[in-house]
């Protein structure tokens, strides 16, 4: 008797230590890590837009605060402003390891490419994409999630959902992406 052909596939990633800027919370209590903000002002008058490449973000995310380690945060009118080409996003190649209150969060951002990153050991949601971001402008390409949990710190009084990827606007591409090892 012969099987029938069986395909093996593994996704491999550098975890640490590999990245050209390293964003870092060293304390040992990580109640109070770091979070980078991408934003806009409420009147629309300034907008800000990352190009971020082989980025490490160590222990980031503030858990009593629920930022996470980069947060897209556009308000009032820089939400339309944000969609223009001028202010697209680019987070590549990244690695976004034991973040304390989800790794990205995209909050009312126009254009933003995510492509290549690794999630590693997140609390939270590795990326969360509220729903007052704009539909068909996001994309998000081969990245993987690993280890997506809830904060052993997280009320149990009323279960929040997280995923390793929660999206809640229609993407304009979603391909390619990993999520493994993770449970509520």
């Amino acid at each position: 008797a012969s099987w029938p052909e069986l395909n093996l596939a593994a996704v491999v990633s550098l975890v640490g230590g590999y990245s050209n800027v390293r964003f870092s919370n060293e304390e040992a209590e990580t109640l109070h890590g770091g979070v980078v903000t991408i934003a806009g002002s409420l009147d629309g008058q300034w907008v800000g837009a990352a190009e971020l490449t082989d980025v490490e973000f160590a222990a980031m995310g503030k858990h009593e605060y629920q930022h996470p380690a980069l947060h897209f945060n556009y308000l009032g009118a820089s939400r339309a402003v944000s969609r223009a080409p001028q202010y697209q996003s680019n987070i590549t190649r990244c690695l976004f390891g034991n973040s304390q209150a989800g790794a990205v969060e995209v909050d009312g951002a126009g254009a933003v490419l995510l492509e290549g990153n690794v999630f590693h050991r997140n609390y939270r949601s590795a990326l969360w994409i509220t729903k007052e971001t704009a539909d068909d402008l996001i994309v998000v390409r081969n990245n993987v999630a690993v280890d997506t949990f809830r904060h052993p710190r997280e009320a149990t009084s009323w279960v929040r959902p997280f995923a390793s990827f929660l999206i809640e606007v229609r993407a304009k591409a979603f391909v390619g992406n990993v999520a493994a090892g993770s449970a509520d």
